[in-house]
This record gives structure tokens, C-alpha cells and sequence, in this order.
């Protein structure tokens, strides 16, 4: 086959690619976030957080910086660690001062009190489900985002 066969094809799919919708790499990388245990009150409370993990992608060095997040839980349990309601969420937020040029930062979340019962339950599986986690400046330009939940509990709970 001569080139001149494929020059066409080539123009097609340069074609299709000047269509597609122009993707915006994330100036924030959220790379990771956990739920820890931060305390155990007794009594059946415990103190909750998340660690979270940002990393700058760009050389530049970011400032007044907002985290608004989601935490997807479970509100009550069943006997058997069922849960007993369906899952909601509670919305948080909290500034970061700076994120250095290409530089990786770890910052824990304010810590959340969990109230157990007798029940001896894993928080960190059996309460919490997920959180979602979005970058912004403080004119409202986000930055980066992260749903680290199930994926059909993003779409049933989107965060538009």
C-alpha cells in the first residue's frame, strides 16, 4: 500500500481529534486519602480524620489554596454492622497557606467523632464509604479533584 492510501485516514483522524473537548491537566494531583483513627475516646466514641496526600504538578508554587471536601458515611448500623439508613454525606473545608512548586504534601482533615455503642465496628470500612475531595483558589478556580468512593455512589450523589 502506497502512502497516498493512508493520507486520507490520516486527515480523518486529525479530523476527529480537533473535535474532541480540550482536556485540562489538574494543576493539584490529589495522589491518596485514608480515613485514620485519631482517638479512642472509650465509652464507644472515637475521633475520625482523613490523610490526604496533594501534589503539585506545576513548578510554580500555589498559595491561599481552599480544600472542599465530602465524607460519604454511613449514619447508623444494624446489630450485625448492616447499615441501617442509606449513605449521606457531610461537607467540609479547610485552607492550605501554600503548595511548593512540584512538591508532595501530606495534611490530615479536622478529626470527626464517630459514636460506636458496645458495637465492636471498623469506621474506617464498615462507616466510612468514601470521601471527594476538590483543590480550589481562593477565587474559585478548582484546581484538582478526587472521588475516592465507589463509582456508583458518585453517580447517585454527584457533586456538580
Amino acid at each position: 500500500m502506497s502512502m497516498r492510501s493512508f493520507f486520507p485516514i490520516i486527515l480523518f483522524c486529525i479530523g476527529i481529534v480537533g473535535q474532541l473537548p480540550a482536556q485540562t491537566a489538574a494543576n493539584v494531583r490529589v495522589v491518596n486519602a485514608v480515613p485514620v483513627k485519631l482517638k479512642n475516646f472509650g465509652g464507644g466514641i472515637e475521633s475520625w480524620a482523613y490523610k490526604i496526600t496533594l501534589q503539585n504538578a506545576t513548578a510554580n508554587d500555589l498559595a491561599d489554596l481552599e480544600i472542599r471536601y465530602r465524607v460519604y458515611l454511613y449514619t447508623e448500623l444494624n446489630a450485625d454492622h448492616k447499615a441501617a439508613v442509606p449513605v449521606s454525606f457531610n461537607e467540609y473545608k479547610m485552607p492550605l497557606a501554600a503548595l511548593k512548586g512540584r512538591a508532595t504534601d501530606d495534611l490530615t482533615t479536622p478529626g470527626m467523632d464517630v459514636a460506636l455503642g458496645s458495637a465492636k465496628v471498623d469506621a474506617g470500612r464498615e462507616i466510612f464509604q468514601g470521601i471527594w475531595i476538590r483543590v480550589f483558589t481562593k477565587e474559585g478556580k478548582e484546581l484538582g479533584a478526587l472521588p475516592k468512593l465507589k463509582a456508583s455512589l458518585a453517580k447517585k450523589m454527584p457533586w456538580n
